[in-house]
């Protein structure tokens, strides 16, 4: 079985977390001096632009650890707490043969409600 833990999983999301609220906590002081030394802030348009780069940041971080996580359950993996999901298959042995599995033919995988559920449903038969 490959290394699998899940545990460092969360650390590395909220300090993903953390990165966006840091960048985020630096737009106040985001602008440009003056050669005479007078401060100009950001025009408001592309404070919102750096906003938006921070929500992708945080959605990009919420589908690594889902998918990350799912992957290494379809691997074995125990969580911290609670019952690990029963696996409708063996236990793929690998974390690549994982991925291979829930890619399919395509190069990228969609983490929506839906499909997220579906993917789910055809997997594991219990999560509790």
């Amino acid at each position: 079985m490959p290394s699998i833990n899940v545990d460092n999983l969360r650390t590395a999301f909220e300090e993903d977390l953390d990165g966006v609220a840091s960048f985020v906590a630096d737009f106040p002081i985001l602008g440009t001096l003056t050669p005479s030394g007078h401060h100009h802030s950001l025009p408001i348009r592309r404070v919102e632009l750096l906003a938006a780069l921070a929500l992708m940041r945080i959605h990009l971080a919420w589908e690594h650890f889902v998918e990350s996580a799912f992957v290494r359950y379809l691997c074995g993996a125990k969580p911290s707490a609670g019952a690990p999901p029963k696996l409708l298959h063996p236990p793929k042995p690998t974390i690549g043969e994982a991925m291979t599995e829930i890619l399919g033919k395509r190069n990228w995988v969609g983490w929506s409600h839906d499909e997220t559920l579906t993917r789910a449903n055809g997997s594991v038969t219990s999560c509790v």
